[in-house]
């Protein structure tokens, strides 16, 4: 991989020069309890512990930027503290610079600490692939995240693909979120918009088909923000964490749009009131009845998302208002495809219409095959195509005026509609989820893909 001077802090989502990567020693910390673990009086020790837990890290001050950038690359080079000269500094002693980035946590103590930079981000030989999974509200991006990178750590038999997580949090909320839908039977809360930390999932994924381990490894930083700040972030209307969203969706290499197909009028229109209701979600049968209507004609529309999106990132490039964007892939995720097959996957009819998804509602051979099939994108591409034409409005319009490279996706997270609102099924059995990943992977050159 080539060598860059900066990159993008997955915690604050700003551009860091590697030469301004700070190094942290907790020095002060520590040696404030060794005193209060020595000290006899109760009173005095008590002060000494109070003192520890306020203690702030000691930022290393390193005069030549040159030797530290080099070292900032070298996972074995180390830095030695200049307050307690008797520490060597290494790769989990490094930290974004920036006083307003978020990577801080409690620990055991409950002490404010610092979290490292994760280590892959300087290692030259491992790709960076920043990744936004965007959409609009409610339609299920988080549940879907989580059952695609829970299918990709399970499926690697054929595909010969190993996912680890990388940087603070990561695999105890990813482990959290598949326990709540797996063992518990819940469905995940709403993602929230705006507050004060703009947290995301970190992963290295390798291709273990590829023994050139130079180009076999790859950093995937994943964003799932909340569907509300998606829809203002081409907008002048914004605080400072729909800026870090944006900043991150306009970094993206590539983009996982995720929609409710729900949110398509004719679509709503067709469903029988029991999907309809088990499917948005809501509390109550008495809630259901009251604010169904309401509900129908109140949906977010995603054509609106995606210009949005699109015309932050002409803003960035400085392209004309009606430019396509040619380089940057786009998998459109329709949700809750479940809604028209039955438990058999027999399409089922609406009003007396046959939706035509008959390879959509096949299993997918991608992960069996050990590569991405072709063939088997662009006939379901086709009948989606077919459907959002039909269904959709000018959704497929607003894409294809937005975005050259884009195909379009039917997946279930969970494989069939919750029986009752809240609720995951007891027999989980997620359809298609990896099929976009896949695709956009093979777009990247990251896996193969054939006919």
């Amino acid at each position: 991989m080539a060598k860059t001077n900066s990159f993008m802090c997955p915690y604050c989502f700003e551009t860091i020069k590697y030469e301004d990567v700070e190094y942290f020693c907790d020095c002060e910390r520590q040696s404030l309890r060794r005193q209060a673990e020595s000290e006899t009086e109760p009173a005095n020790q008590g002060k000494l512990y109070d003192q520890a837990d306020a203690a702030e890290d000691w930022v290393c001050a390193i005069k030549d930027l040159k030797s530290a950038q080099k070292r900032s690359h070298d996972r074995d080079n180390t830095i030695k503290c200049e307050k307690c000269n008797n520490k060597e500094l290494n790769e989990s002693n490094r930290r974004c610079p920036n006083k307003h980035c978020t990577q801080h946590t409690n620990d055991q103590a409950g002490r404010k600490v610092a979290v490292p930079l994760p280590k892959v981000l300087f290692e030259d030989y491992i790709g960076k692939l920043p990744f936004a999974i965007i959409g609009t509200s409610q339609s299920g991006k988080s549940v879907y995240m989580h059952m695609m990178l829970d299918e990709l750590k399970n499926n690697n038999k054929k595909l010969k693909l190993n996912l680890d997580a990388k940087g603070f949090g990561t695999l105890d909320t990813h482990y959290a979120m598949i326990n709540r839908m797996r063992e518990q039977h819940l469905g995940l809360e709403r993602t929230k918009a705006g507050g004060t930390a703009v947290k995301s999932s970190m992963w290295l994924l390798k291709n273990n088909r590829n023994k050139n381990q130079r180009t076999n490894s790859h950093f995937i930083n994943i964003f799932d923000g909340a569907g509300e700040t998606h829809q203002i972030i081409g907008t002048g209307k914004i605080g400072l964490v729909e800026e870090k969203e944006k900043a991150y969706v306009l970094e993206s290499e590539t983009i996982l749009f995720v929609v409710d197909p729900l949110t398509l009028n004719r679509v709503r229109a067709l469903l029988n009131r029991e999907d309809y209701e088990s499917s948005i979600g809501v509390d109550s049968k008495e809630q259901a009845t009251s604010d169904s209507n309401a509900s129908r004609t109140t949906a977010f529309n995603p054509a609106d998302i995606v210009t949005a999106v699109a015309s932050a990132i002409r803003d960035k490039r400085r392209m004309k208002d009606n430019a396509i964007i040619k380089d940057i892939p786009i998998a459109v995720v329709f949700t809750k495809m479940d809604l028209f097959w039955d438990e058999n996957y027999q399409l089922k009819k609406y009003e007396g219409n046959l939706f035509a998804l008959d390879n959509a509602v096949k299993k997918s051979p991608h992960p069996e095959s050990g590569y991405f099939n072709l063939t088997d994108c662009e006939k379901v591409h086709k009948e989606l195509y077919d459907f959002v034409e039909t269904y959709g409005g000018n959704f497929i319009t607003t894409v294809e005026s937005c975005f050259k490279k884009y195909k379009l996706f039917a997946v279930s997270s969970l494989g069939k509609p919750p029986q009752t609102p809240g609720s995951v099924p007891e027999d989980l059995n997620p359809h298609r989820v990896l099929d976009p990943i896949l695709w956009l992977l093979s777009e990247k050159g990251i896996i193969t893909s054939g006919r």
